[in-house]
């Protein structure tokens, strides 16, 4: 099924690009870690503080007494990401990781020192797998068309609860069901449902969800020009957030400055007919005729 303009998750591959230009030299601030929707005030506050502790703990490992603040097993991690074992100690300078499987590929890299054990974890098997595994789109699902048809009606009336419906059918399972739960309770914890909102899959199903809602609700956007739209889209774009409301504006503004012609494919011209190539040529002819350059005389 198409998914997001003509080259789905372009958005999402750039911005990796861009931040990940050198594969290892990996950049992740410090994060709080994702907090259970249905955690208590005491356990957010205990999470909150917990993880203040590392983050100071982790900033000043030099000094003896302040790093047996946390046991020593905070300080190193071992797991297996893809087909790669991951390593990571902590010293003064960052987290110092290796990574080395069976067909002797071998990889070192170093995370912030302000990643407590969890958030180095993560980060360290986010790091393996966009240099080693599959294409994050490669995960998502495909949506039956039967859900199309619904959620195509139902962009119309009730357009962010189709961006979600659309969301939760790409997703895997787990993590459907872990965004799905974020989003119902949204209004009393935003705070996780932000958190699960920067998982890669979901924002790549979500800029997905957001132009299909768009394109629903906007019969103007045909496939024709839909290419261009979307090129006029992430040239225009910066980095701002994508949204219905946004994009209506981009919509409006690439309307107003004209439809650019769309380019015939290279069969197109070859089906062309005799009438039609003789009439193409006339129309070359007198245009060309029309801007050529006069000579002018400067003392006239």
């Amino acid at each position: 099924m198409p998914m997001y303009g003509t080259n789905p998750g372009l958005d999402y591959q750039k911005a990796q690009q861009e931040k990940y230009g050198d594969p290892w030299k990996v950049d992740f601030g410090p994060r709080m870690p994702k907090i259970p929707h249905d955690a208590t005030a005491a356990e957010m506050r205990e999470m909150v503080n917990a993880h203040k502790v590392a983050e100071f703990v982790n900033a000043h490992l030099g000094d003896k007494e302040i790093s047996e603040l946390l046991p020593e097993d905070e300080h190193s991690f071992a797991l297996t990401v893809e087909d790669f074992e991951v390593t990571g100690k902590q010293n003064s300078r960052g987290w110092s990781c290796k990574a080395f499987n069976q067909s002797n590929e071998e990889v070192k890299f170093r995370l912030p020192p302000s990643l407590d054990k969890e958030q180095a974890e993560m980060a360290a098997a986010q790091a393996i797998r966009e240099r080693f595994g599959t294409n994050p789109e490669d995960e998502l699902m495909d949506v039956p068309d039967s859900t199309i048809d619904m959620l195509q009606r139902l962009a119309l009336s009730n357009p962010e609860y189709a961006i979600a419906l659309y969301i939760t059918n790409r997703l895997p399972a787990d993590v459907a069901e872990e965004f799905s739960a974020a989003y119902d309770n949204r209004v009393q914890n935003s705070e996780t449902f932000i958190s699960i909102c920067c998982d890669p899959l979901v924002s790549l199903a979500n800029h997905e969800a957001i132009f299909h809602v768009f394109k629903w609700r906007t019969p103007q956007l045909t496939e024709a020009i839909e290419p261009s739209f979307v090129a006029y889209v992430q040239a225009n774009r910066g980095s701002r957030a994508l949204s219905i409301s946004f994009l209506e504006y981009l919509f409006s503004e690439f309307q107003r400055q004209g439809t650019p012609a769309v380019a015939p494919t290279d069969e197109e011209l070859r089906n062309l007919r005799d009438d039609e190539v003789r009439d193409l040529y006339l129309k070359t002819r007198a245009l060309a005729s029309q801007t050529q350059p006069r000579s002018v005389g400067v003392f006239k």
